[in-house]
């Protein structure tokens, strides 16, 4: 029996997805990374990648994010999810824990 999250993906997958994206998981296989990049490209802005999440090694919370962080935070709050901004050793990020409720996977985006 599938979960609700298998349904969503599947259904997602059928009206979304890439060819290759489709044809790939009728024949069984799972392509939970190009699932969720594909998600991704499609409904955040622009500038953000799914990632396995590392924990939170390497990045460390920000204090005072940056106008630029401040705004992306807004319109993802306004999109729904729940993101934080970031330090990591590349920079200031913005990032969405929990991707689509998958607990292995981060979005992140690099604040410029």
């Amino acid at each position: 029996m599938k979960s609700e999250k298998q349904i969503e993906k599947t259904q997602w997958i059928d009206m979304h997805g890439s060819s290759y994206l489709r044809r790939a998981t009728r024949l069984g296989y799972a392509c939970t990374r190009r699932y969720l990049r594909e998600r991704a490209e499609q409904e955040l802005p622009p500038g953000f990648f799914v990632m396995e999440d590392p924990g939170p090694g390497g990045r460390l919370p920000v204090e005072e994010p940056s106008e630029a962080a401040l705004d992306l935070v807004e319109r993802l709050l306004g999109l729904g999810h729940s993101p934080a901004v970031v330090r990591t050793p590349a920079g200031e990020a913005v990032v969405i824990r929990d991707y689509l409720g998958d607990h292995r996977y981060v979005a992140m985006a690099f604040v410029q």
